[in-house]
């Protein structure tokens, strides 16, 4: 298993057909236990990274790797990895955070 349990590769997202890049060529490695900021200015393409990364948005291009399985395969079903533990009031993404970054990736289930 590897230590990196996100990678994003080359990932690109381009709306209006390719006239606006929200993303473009992207590529980020984050490890296990390891805390990641994404800042910028407003229209960057932070929450469109974001997006991507929880597949909430499609990518036009590139890849994505969460423990190591190529999420953005059309190959993988990404609805048969196990359920999360979910935190009201913390939303999404701090939910999948709270998953891989402190728990290292196991499954548990909370009331």
């Amino acid at each position: 298993m590897s230590d990196k349990i996100i990678r994003a590769v080359d990932l690109k997202k381009h709306f209006k057909g390719h006239e606006i890049k929200a993303l473009d060529g992207v590529s980020a490695d984050i490890r296990r236990g390891e805390v990641v900021v994404v800042i910028g200015p407003s229209g960057s393409g932070k929450s469109t990274f974001l997006r991507c990364l929880n597949m909430l948005e499609t990518p036009t291009d590139g890849k994505i790797y969460l423990d190591g399985t190529e999420i953005t395969s059309p190959k993988t079903n990404i609805k048969t990895f196990p359920p999360f533990v979910f935190f009201n009031g913390v939303g999404g993404f701090g939910n999948f955070l709270y998953k891989f970054l402190v728990q290292g990736g196991h499954f548990l289930f909370a009331d």
